[in-house]
């Protein structure tokens, strides 16, 4: 897919499909402002920021939602228990079939860990007392959100941040007119940049190699282009 393929109406209606399965999911799930705070990429979905990145054939889970588990309770059945470095104590439930999206559940120790070390709170108990409530979901502030994502680390991460600051810019988003949000694309770009010359990431899409190979040639950039060698 190409930067101008990404901008065309039809990735945008496919965007709005995966916003309406989030909330869908939260729907079939249970998920309550009392009992969960959604984070993660399906809740900045809802903030119209675009950040999903497609896995790689035989990777594994793609799109899903993730949540800070606030009551110790099963959701659904089926569920195992999986331990993920570097979070402790994080839960995967398997997708039942009827299920609109996978969902990954951090509590404990793995949950403190992503308020204080990810999202960037004084405390786990300050991700509680901050969550905001949109359509019945429970999530952080949108800045801890995106702080979140620019604090993940792993390649998707980085690279979902500069699809949504593309998105954000062809849809005349709110967030790219705040300094925050500009530094924090600034920084993945030269990530981006970085690694793509030491060590290419072979899930780097198309619409992103193509900004690569133009050093980043496009409006929505302007001011936050990687400087040449």
């Amino acid at each position: 897919m190409s930067v101008e393929q990404l901008l065309s109406p039809e990735e945008r209606e496919n965007f709005m499909q995966r916003q309406l399965r989030v909330l869908e999911a939260a729907d079939y799930y249970g998920l309550t402002p009392e009992n969960a705070i959604v984070v993660g990429g399906g809740a900045l979905a809802l903030h119209n920021l675009d950040t999903y990145i497609p896995p790689l054939q035989g990777q594994d889970i793609g799109f899903d939602i993730d949540i800070i588990l606030i009551q110790e309770e099963k959701l659904v059945r089926g569920w195992r228990q999986r331990i993920r470095k570097p979070f402790i104590d994080e839960v995967v439930i398997k997708q039942p079939k009827e299920a609109p999206l996978p969902i990954t559940l951090m509590r404990g120790r793995a949950a403190a860990q992503f308020a204080t070390e990810v999202a960037l709170y004084d405390s786990y108990q300050g991700m509680i007392s901050d969550r905001r409530e949109w359509g019945g979901i429970a999530m952080p502030s949108v800045g801890h959100l995106i702080a979140s994502k620019n604090n993940g680390g792993r390649f998707k991460d980085r690279a979902g941040l500069i699809k949504a600051h593309l998105v954000a810019y062809g849809t005349d988003h709110r967030v790219t007119i705040h300094k925050p949000w500009e530094e924090f694309i600034t920084i993945q770009i030269e990530k981006i940049v970085e690694q793509a010359r030491k060590r290419p990431d072979p899930s780097t899409p198309a619409w992103l190699d193509e900004l690569l190979q133009n050093n980043f040639d496009h409006p929505a950039f302007d001011g936050i282009r990687p400087v040449k060698d």
